[in-house]
């Protein structure tokens, strides 16, 4: 039976995902009439919405003024990222042998996509094609519970703070990064989970940690 939102989930998955391609920047205010114009909602979903974000840490609540998102630090992103490599990794682990053809090809169509974005500058696409890559063995993992808490933390606003960041240098990291992806589908390729496991939980995550810090500092 399909699954129906409810209208503060609703209302918090689209919060999320303004704040997560920065439609909504760090320190800013969060008008919550305009979202609840944009929505066609009321203010209670929205509300209730801004109260989870807040009580998760990813927005704060100002006295008489609303609320506003909070800015992640290093040390949070990279704790995140270490829970999300870790959750990554057993996803694959589970994943490997019920990887099809098709779904290998669809690894490798994105892969392209991804060198493809790179090489035309265009991050916001690569950002939704990776997003789309890792999606692929995750959701084959037979494992509700862990594919919602991947969801849950990969949906913890480590913005892709490099879409904004003209610095050639992202380009070249990128590159390496989906250097690490052909490596990833490589292992599926050749069944190999123990290492596909390692390989997420303890170099390609890692890395995109190491990354995402080194764009923070870049933008600042």
């Amino acid at each position: 039976m399909e699954k129906y939102l409810s209208l503060k989930d609703y209302a918090y998955n689209y919060i999320s995902e303004k704040i997560s391609n920065g439609s909504l920047q760090a320190e800013e205010r969060i008008n919550e009439q305009d979202i609840c114009n944009e929505l066609h909602l009321s203010r209670t979903p929205v509300r209730e919405a801004l109260i989870q974000l807040a009580s998760e840490g990813y927005v704060e609540k100002l006295p008489r003024k609303g609320f506003m998102v909070k800015k992640i630090d290093t040390k949070k992103a990279s704790d995140l990222y270490t829970i999300i490599g870790a959750l990554d990794g057993l996803a694959a682990f589970l994943a490997i042998n019920r990887m099809t053809e098709d779904d290998l090809n669809r690894m490798e169509y994105l892969l392209e996509e991804m060198a493809r974005s790179i090489k035309e500058h265009e991050l916001d696409t690569y950002y939704q094609s990776q997003i789309a890559f890792h999606n692929v063995y995750v959701d084959k993992c037979n494992n509700s519970e862990l594919i919602k808490l991947i969801h849950l933390y990969k949906n913890s606003f480590l913005r892709k703070a490099y879409i904004s960041n003209e610095n050639k240098d992202i380009f070249n990291i990128l590159e390496h990064t989906n250097a690490e992806h052909k490596k990833i589908l490589d292992l599926f390729k050749e069944k190999d989970a123990v290492k596909i496991r390692e390989f997420l939980q303890n170099v390609h995550f890692t890395n995109f940690s190491i990354f995402y810090q080194s764009s923070i500092t870049m933008d600042s």
